[in-house]
């Protein structure tokens, strides 16, 4: 799944990180990894702590994801992390995250839900999300 992940955030990525004069050079790959390590470990945190709902809201999104508290959580998360870690300041940390993480997060949702893409599926990003026996309550919660 992070492979997928990080395809996704590549295929985003060129003006936000690649082309971005802002980041170093010598930061840009860590960043898009940063990146993906970033939406998986804030799903699974979301999965292990039960909330279906919340998770449930994003797979069902078909409009702004920064009104999801889910996704402005992540992305407040990344823009810290980049001010942090990756020698930005707040506004480019800011600019970056806001665009980046949605669009990542509406490519997973679309890929998720396209019967013809099997680059991602519920089941396979509920396993890798520790899904176990919550697997079944969320099949049944999106029933």
């Amino acid at each position: 799944m992070i492979e997928n992940i990080t395809k996704l955030i590549r295929e985003n990525s060129a003006e936000l990180i690649l082309n971005n004069h802002a980041i170093k050079n010598e930061y840009k790959e860590t960043v898009i990894s940063e990146t993906g390590n970033l939406i998986i470990s804030q799903l699974k945190k979301e999965f292990s702590k039960g909330n279906i709902a919340g998770l449930t809201e994003i797979l069902n999104s078909n409009g702004n994801l920064l009104n999801n508290k889910i996704v402005l959580e992540m992305v407040s998360n990344f823009s810290e992390s980049l001010s942090a870690k990756f020698e930005l300041n707040n506004n480019d940390a800011e600019h970056i995250s806001q665009n980046l993480i949605p669009a990542v997060i509406h490519q997973l949702i679309s890929k998720t839900n396209d019967p013809n893409d099997d680059s991602f599926n519920i089941q396979g990003l509920l396993s890798n999300l520790g899904g176990g026996g919550f697997l079944g309550m969320f099949k049944n919660f999106l029933s």
